[in-house]
């Protein structure tokens, strides 16, 4: 009798856990609207490709300035301007699109947005709980009686077939070096 209790605690804690962290994701996105994340993607993006061009330039000013440079600085110098670039183009782009957005837009964007880290977190738990399926620490009793485990099932098959074909292409590449 204690052990079954254990057991069925052990289950409910994993869909509380995994509840908690979905409800959590979607409070998330709904405060940070889908626009907003949609916006920042966009100006990281256009914020990086920015800084292929202009770093080039920074680092034969800093070469020039104060000699030769090492790799780290390479790196910090095209992150640095990506980052400068993207975080100037995502204000510029908000101060646009909150001058726009009437009531109903906003909570549409906002509902919109929760769903969508909802789903992200949904897939996220899958490949930690595939994760953890492969590593032989989930025990078999959480497998078959954890709610949320079984409705993950169809997610954590295909995210199981990724992790195989991932380890096996880590494996071809040892091997040939």
């Amino acid at each position: 009798m204690d052990n079954q209790l254990g057991s069925s605690t052990a289950n409910m804690l994993y869909d509380i856990i995994c509840i908690s962290l979905i409800i959590l994701a979607f409070v998330g996105g709904y405060q940070n609207t889908t626009l907003q994340g949609c916006t920042l993607l966009f100006s990281a993006l256009i914020g990086f490709l920015g800084a292929l061009f202009v770093s080039p330039l920074a680092l034969t000013f800093y070469e020039a300035s104060l000699g030769p440079s090492t790799g780290l600085v390479k790196i910090l110098i095209a992150v640095l301007f990506g980052l400068l670039i993207g975080y100037s183009l995502f204000h510029i782009l908000q101060v646009f699109i909150q001058a726009k957005e009437t009531r109903t837009s906003l909570i549409l964007s906002r509902s919109i947005g929760g769903l969508i880290m909802g789903a992200i977190m949904v897939v996220c738990i899958s490949v930690l709980t595939t994760f953890t399926d492969q590593a032989m620490i989930l025990s078999e009793h959480v497998k078959t009686e954890a709610h949320l485990y079984r409705w993950l099932d169809p997610i954590n098959e295909r995210t199981s077939t990724a992790w195989n074909l991932l380890k096996a292409n880590v494996s071809e590449v040892t091997h040939k070096q």
